[in-house]
Order: C-alpha cells, then sequence, then structure tokens
C-alpha cells in the first residue's frame, strides 16, 4: 500500500512537471463570432419584478444577476470610454 502510493506520488509529479514548454508561446485565435456585449443587454428590473421572479423563477433570476454582473464588469467600461471620446 505504501509503495503504491509513494509511487503514484512520484509518477504524478513526475508528470506535472514536464509538462510546460517554456520556449512555446501561447497564440490566442481572435473569434470571428459577436462578443458578450453585442449579444447581451443588461437586464433591470423593479422591486416587484424582483419578488416574484425570486419566488417563481429563482433560477432564472440567479442567471439574470449572472448576466449583469458580467456585463457591468465586461461593457460597462467600454461604454464609459466612448462616452467620454465622444465629447
Amino acid at each position: 500500500m505504501r509503495l503504491t502510493s509513494c509511487l503514484t506520488l512520484i509518477c504524478g509529479m513526475c508528470l506535472t512537471t514536464g509538462c510546460a514548454d517554456p520556449a512555446r508561446k501561447l497564440e490566442l485565435v481572435p473569434t470571428e463570432g459577436p462578443l458578450f456585449c453585442d449579444v447581451e443587454q443588461p437586464r433591470r428590473f423593479t422591486r416587484e419584478e424582483l419578488e416574484v421572479r425570486s419566488d417563481r423563477w429563482p433560477e432564472n433570476l440567479r442567471l439574470d444577476i449572472k448576466t449583469n454582473t458580467t456585463w457591468d464588469r465586461e461593457c460597462a467600461p467600454e461604454i464609459q470610454q466612448h462616452s467620454i471620446t465622444e465629447r
């Protein structure tokens, strides 16, 4: 049992340490499809809508909140930058 666990640890370390090739650079391929900001719009709700959605469709509300958070993080600075440069 000890031999098996030691060999597993040694083999695991040997396999994971040689995986990265420092000379090889990671190339990012640009996406040709629409970006998140082009497809999604923020979803804003009134207090009554939030209460109804939390009672009846909590999973959908959770996804909408996640979408709003992502939209605020990724798209809001872009819109602010455009409004600053247009002045």
